[in-house]
């Protein structure tokens, strides 16, 4: 009875007005301050239900959440990936029970984040993915409502800054990479594999092997793709858990031998490496400085570079990563490698700089470096297009509209 109570207070009409309203279950994760502030701008009410991995599924939570539908009356429950769902499903259970419509926003691999879970299929869930490539993975783990939302950017946050006023001039260089080395991402996954020192090698091998070569010739491998190890008897000892890790842990080897290749390649023009400390014990002929805060730095630093490097994570099979849109809204002048999102959200030549291969890059940045006019022609026609489409305004409407087509 009560149950059916709750229901019907719950039944009321969605995407009545033109002001969207939100209820975001709320991390320390990325994107929720940039969702957040897009409401703001565009006047839609959002209300943050906290969260944090201890209360995954708890009863606690379960409180709030209902608490909040009840007297927020959202026209959609939004989260950033899959975060607030358990890996039993009841949360999903609930969800379709109440008749609520989600949507959960994946910026990384659902592959790792879904990990194992079961019963999470819901026709009141709608996955947006940063990365359309994961589309068939997940339509045949049961889901329907699926679109593709690329990444964008906080446009007041990065925006061109005089260098007068700027006060990170001091850090001003003609080459930089600003990331992660990845190598805290690597022994945390070799961790989960319980020592098991021939899983490990053998994970940490083909990742260098796939890294390299994307480095050298630009062919790719997408991160769950098994056809590579799925016959090795070591690999087929594992289990599912366990394979989950494998999977990541040759990832992230993969995505770090593909950064270290690109990195070495352009050392000798004077590359300097701006991230965690974890760069110090990766042998590369490039100068490593600190790690930048992402609000309050890198804002700054990418208008005091005069290249900004970017070099996409192997998790990202076609997606363009946030340093593309977050350099760009600088009116900075980056230089990408080649993804597929590339020629659907940018005019490239044009607007974006981007290369196949580590010989292309090393080309491209001894070009630019001493063509000044044309880097700044080129960042000044990224910035227009990023002003123009790709703020996370524009991202909240498209995801709202594909919402109201489902559940209106």
């Amino acid at each position: 009875m009560m149950g059916y109570l709750l229901r019907k207070r719950l039944d009321y009409p969605r995407f009545a007005s033109e002001k969207v309203r939100i209820l975001l279950i709320r991390t320390r994760y990325f994107l929720v301050s940039e969702v957040i502030s897009a409401c703001k701008k565009l006047d839609w009410p959002v209300r943050s239900l906290k969260f944090n991995n201890m209360q995954r599924g708890s009863e606690d939570f379960i409180k709030e959440l209902l608490w909040a539908l009840v007297d927020f009356r959202p026209d959609f429950l939004l989260t950033i990936n899959h975060f607030g769902f358990d890996e039993e499903g009841k949360f999903a259970q609930l969800l379709s029970h109440l008749r609520v419509p989600c949507a959960s926003w994946f910026v990384d691999s659902p592959f790792f984040v879904l990990r194992n879970y079961n019963n999470q299929v819901s026709p009141y869930i709608f996955l947006f993915l940063w990365d359309g490539s994961y589309t068939k993975f997940l339509r045949e783990k049961g889901f329907e409502n699926i679109a593709t939302l690329p990444l964008a950017t906080d446009t007041d946050r990065f925006c061109p800054a005089k260098i007068s006023y700027n006060p990170l001039r001091s850090e001003a260089c003609s080459l930089s990479f600003v990331g992660d080395s990845l190598v805290n991402g690597i022994n945390k996954e070799a961790l989960f594999l319980d020592s098991n020192s021939r899983a490990i090698k053998l994970a940490q091998d083909l990742g260098r092997k796939i890294g390299i070569r994307r480095a050298r010739t630009g062919k790719r491998m997408a991160s769950y793709d098994q056809s590579q190890y799925e016959k090795n008897p070591i690999y087929r000892s594992l289990n599912n858990d366990q394979k989950i890790h494998f999977h990541a842990l040759t990832t992230w080897k993969a995505s770090q031998a593909y950064r270290l290749s690109l990195l070495k390649k352009v050392a000798p023009l004077g590359l300097r490496i701006y991230g965690d400390a974890g760069w110090r014990g990766l042998n590369g002929n490039f100068r490593y400085h600190r790690p930048l805060s992402y609000y309050r730095e890198l804002p700054y630093f990418f208008n005091v570079s005069k290249i900004n490097l970017n070099a996409t994570s192997l998790q990202m099979e076609e997606a363009i990563n946030q340093r593309v849109f977050d350099a760009s809204a600088c009116g900075s002048f980056i230089i990408t490698d080649y993804q597929k999102q590339l020629e659907d959200l940018f005019c490239i030549k044009e607007e974006i700089v981007c290369f196949r291969d580590e010989d292309e890059l090393f080309d491209l940045c001894r070009f630019y470096l001493n063509h000044p006019q044309e880097r700044e022609k080129k960042a000044a026609r990224a910035r227009e297009r990023v002003l123009k489409e790709h703020s996370y305004q524009l991202r909240l409407i498209k995801m709202a509209r594909e919402m109201k087509k489902v559940f209106g």
